[in-house]
């Protein structure tokens, strides 16, 4: 609300205001009005033809509103070197996106290798860049803290918390909005606390302290857990937290919430690793930016779930994107039983559902299920090469 009063206040000021337009299209597309904000977003490059922040937006929903002649443009504004890196950035992901939809692939690869390399460079300049050595710390820590685990199945019925884990990008969005449709479901979204209880677990001098950590605070953590939640979720009986890289707290989880159902979305890993880097994510997702450091990432999060599986079998749901796509009724109702929720016809016409979605899926997840999303590998052919033999060289096989 705070966002779209500013933007309107500004367009009440100049109605030609590139910006406040954007900001207001952005404000329109969480709240699910996606045909108003592609109309914002339009207006904001009408008004102003160097916005990278409205082309940037405007292509994540619909890649064909870019013009040859709006692209030719862009091209002649980067060529002479108009934008800065950030902005840069947004141009470059816009075009790439553009390229795609005209079947321009391999362009399009070397515009998102070209965008993301610039926030490599600053992520690593201003000392936020990805350190694989801290990632395979994180992998052994947890493997050291939680060495046993529970197999047996979980309560019969409807869990307080539904937790959806995976990598960035491999459907989590999808998969909330789908819960969310149900009618004893509120989809609260991407809620950090999990995250922070995580790192704050983590910090602890070693295994031991963290376990001896973890004995001690579990029930504040969950309390705190529980108090730090939206309104709106605390009034519903059964949330979800579709946080993805809470793949790394799985075993938190389970401390904490023993009851909880653990959905892990596991997607094509060349089509997830191209999705991650095909978008600007959180300074946060450090390893988003360049090939190797993504394919780095991607091993470590595989480790990571197969350290759960062992642990917790199969009180950890493995939802596949790709058999998502082709079977949407009979993978919801598998979904839906695992949760412990009764069949519900809202489930499949999801994208009609009013929530708010504050993801780079914001507009995706309006739309009914397509095969877009498994599409890419094969169209960029040759492209994803660099992708494939990354992912092989950490994974230790041939990448799918």
């Amino acid at each position: 609300p705070g966002a779209e009063e500013a933007a309107r206040a500004a367009l009440a000021l100049n109605a030609n205001d590139a910006m406040a337009m954007s900001l207001l299209a952005r404000a329109r597309l969480f709240t699910g009005d996606v045909a108003e904000a592609k109309r914002l977003f339009i207006a904001a490059v009408a008004a102003d033809p160097d916005s990278a922040v409205a082309f940037d937006n405007l292509t994540r929903i619909d890649a064909t509103a870019m013009t040859g002649e709006m692209a030719a443009h862009l091209e002649r504004r980067l060529a002479d070197g108009a934008f800065e890196s950030a902005d840069r950035t947004k141009a470059l992901l816009a075009l790439a996106r553009r390229d795609e939809s005209v079947g321009e692939f391999a362009r399009a690869f070397a515009r998102i290798i070209e965008a993301k390399t610039i926030v490599a460079r600053a992520a690593d300049a201003a000392g936020v860049g990805y350190r694989p050595q801290a990632t395979e710390r994180c992998e052994k820590l947890l493997g050291e803290i939680f060495k046993h685990g529970a197999c047996a199945s979980l309560p019969a019925g409807a869990p307080q918390f539904i937790f959806i884990v995976g990598m960035p990008r491999s459907g989590t969005s999808l998969v909330e909005q789908i819960l969310s449709s149900h009618p004893k479901v509120f989809g609260a979204g991407e809620l950090p606390a999990m995250v922070n209880t995580l790192n704050e677990l983590v910090a602890a001098d070693g295994a031991d302290a963290a376990r001896a950590l973890l004995e001690r605070k579990a029930g504040a953590w969950a309390a705190r857990y529980k108090a730090e939640l939206p309104d709106a979720a605390r009034r519903s009986k059964i949330l979800t937290d579709k946080h993805p890289i809470n793949f790394w707290s799985v075993g938190l989880i389970r401390a904490l919430f023993p009851d909880a159902s653990i959905v892990n979305l596991k997607r094509a890993p060349v089509d997830t690793c191209l999705s991650i880097l095909s978008v600007r994510l959180f300074t946060d997702y450090a390893f988003a930016n360049e090939i190797d450091s993504v394919a780095h990432y991607y091993a470590a999060y595989e480790r990571m779930m197969a350290h759960w599986r062992r642990l917790f079998g199969d009180t950890i749901y493995d939802l596949d994107y790709e058999a998502l796509v082709g079977d949407p009724e009979g993978e919801t109702r598998s979904l839906l039983a695992y949760c412990g929720l009764d069949w519900s016809d809202a489930c499949l016409s999801f994208h009609t559902t009013k929530r708010d979605v504050v993801t780079h899926s914001a507009a995706q997840v309006r739309d009914p299920i397509n095969t877009r999303g498994i599409e890419r590998r094969r169209l960029y052919g040759d492209s994803l090469k660099p992708i494939e033999e990354a992912l092989a060289r950490y994974r230790g096989d041939q990448a799918r």
